[in-house]
């Protein structure tokens, strides 16, 4: 491996926020059989439905496709919250949002309120087993003020160049990659490995030039947003490159580039014409095809260095994208284009558990429990979440309530239950929604008035399922952990994606 810049070397060495490197604790790898890798690939804001494996058309996804024909792919894999933090949250602990209460920094939650330390996490419990920890995110409302820090040897946002700029292509980003493999390797240890990037985040504009314009042709709309060209993007980071600044610092003034980009990304857009919607959409297609892009980069590294074979790797989203569905754009509802991830997780070479779809829905936070089964390694109580081994192993046994949240304090709830879905988020006139996933699967046709009986069973088991996350709530402690102001390292952040205003 080439030589590192100072700031990246000196980062790597400190290998966490506290200064330790794991190697130096002299931990012995556990006994019997060595325990595979595990990367855990979080592709923020992937609609579930624009990849090419789900049919959508214009060849955006060939890298995902393909690595979705070596894995177990499951046909609907529903999030615990149409936002970042509470998503990943309840990813990383198997508690739903109204347990752990870890939510985004946003206009309507302006403060951090951090996990509290009553609750595990599974990167911990990793860490327990002898895993070196490492996860490699692109900040915002990932950052570890949240607690997403917990249980990591490193957990940093220094390594992943932000998305319009040079996303995985800086090379030290993909050289820590290729460090901590090389580490976990020399030692043999195992490592669990997070990636998250905002790639297919609002503004759809992170994908190079020619991307943009391959997706936008024939849908172009003039006078409608189609990002900086690659000429400005080059100038702008040869410009930051001769700034006496930190790498932190350069990306800083990346993101408040963002930030004015992203705020004026939305003009003149009018989401109720079918011809906006198709020029946003297509910009959107060019992220996803960059993302694709991004995550053959990460997976060429993986066989480079020897760890594809016998890794365990998962590849999802922590929400979906609405785009007009419902009278909305974005995220943040509890519809199902704001709800539908992908889900594809590749086992080992050998493991007997070969490619295949796995029909039904299964909840994205039961995704950890289901490695943790597979590793045979005991999980630390409390956890909601269960593992659905025996769904892709054919055993039955898996057949849970699967429940959302949203809300500036999680008032709203939604569940899924025998092919339907109520909530009481309400749409339209209506304060109720219940849907036919069967005959439905859009969610078009609000059965709420005239399935009164089915609505008020539905409505029976949420209040039930808000009384058990109550009773754990009170259990864990987790109701009110105290809340502080973000610092102005992670409102620069929020800013350039959108969350607070600029």
């Amino acid at each position: 491996m080439r030589s590192l810049p100072c700031a990246f070397a000196l980062a790597l060495a400190a290998c966490s926020t506290g200064g330790t490197d794991p190697a130096a604790k002299g931990a012995s790898p556990p006994a019997g059989p060595k325990l595979p890798n595990i990367v855990l690939f979080s592709i923020d804001t992937l609609r579930a439905d624009h990849l090419g494996m789900e049919g959508h058309p214009g060849d955006i996804s060939p890298r995902l496709d393909a690595f979705g024909r070596e894995s177990v792919v499951f046909e609907r894999a529903v999030s615990q919250a149409p936002s970042t933090t509470p998503a990943h949250m309840s990813l990383f602990t198997g508690l739903t949002p109204a347990v752990h209460r870890v939510l985004n920094v946003d206009r309507e939650n302006p403060a951090v309120r951090p996990l509290a330390p009553s609750v595990p996490t599974f990167p911990e419990r990793l860490q327990e087993e002898g895993y070196y920890t490492v996860g490699l995110h692109a900040g915002g409302n990932m950052e570890g003020d949240f607690g997403f820090d917990r249980g990591f040897h490193l957990y940093s946002q220094d390594f992943i160049s932000y998305n319009w700029v040079k996303a995985y292509e800086e090379p030290e980003d993909l050289d820590v990659i290729r460090h901590w493999l090389r580490i976990a390797k020399e030692r043999d240890k195992p490592l669990f490995l997070f990636l998250h990037h905002y790639v297919c985040h609002v503004p759809y504009v992170s994908a190079p030039e020619p991307l943009r314009e391959k997706h936008l042709a024939g849908k172009r709309v003039p006078g409608l947003n189609t990002g900086p060209s690659d000429e400005v993007k080059i100038k702008i980071a040869d410009a930051l490159g001769d700034l006496p600044s930190s790498r932190r610092q350069l990306i800083g003034i990346a993101r408040s580039y963002s930030s004015r980009l992203r705020w004026s990304f939305w003009s003149g857009v009018d989401m109720s014409r079918p011809d906006h919607r198709a020029h946003i959409m297509a910009l959107y297609d060019s992220s996803v095809a960059y993302a694709d892009l991004l995550f053959g980069r990460v997976m060429d590294i993986l066989k480079e260095e020897g760890g594809y074979e016998d890794s365990i790797i998962i590849v999802t989203s922590d929400h979906g994208e609405e785009f007009f569905e419902h009278g909305g754009r974005e995220h943040g509802k509890l519809f199902t284009e704001h709800l539908q991830v992908p889900l594809m997780v590749r086992f080992p070479a050998g493991s007997g558990r070969t490619p295949r779809t796995v029909r039904g829905t299964v909840r994205l936070f039961d995704v950890l429990p289901t490695i943790m089964e597979y590793l045979e390694i005991p999980i630390v109580d409390p956890v909601q979440a269960q593992s659905f081994l025996p769904l892709i192993d054919g055993r039955g046994g898996y057949d849970p309530v699967v429940v959302s949240y949203n809300g500036s304090d999680l008032q709203n709830v939604r569940i899924e239950k025998d092919c339907f879905s109520w909530s009481d988020e309400g749409y339209g006139e209506s304060s109720q929604t219940l849907f036919d996933l069967g005959t439905d699967p859009a969610e078009q046709a609000n059965l709420a008035s005239t399935r009164a009986d089915l609505a008020a069973d539905m409505e029976r088991i949420a209040a039930k399922q808000r009384e058990e996350d109550a009773a754990l709530r009170d259990r864990l402690g987790s109701a009110g952990p105290g809340v502080r102001p973000p610092d102005p390292r992670l409102v620069e952040q929020l800013e350039a994606l959108g969350y607070l205003n600029p």
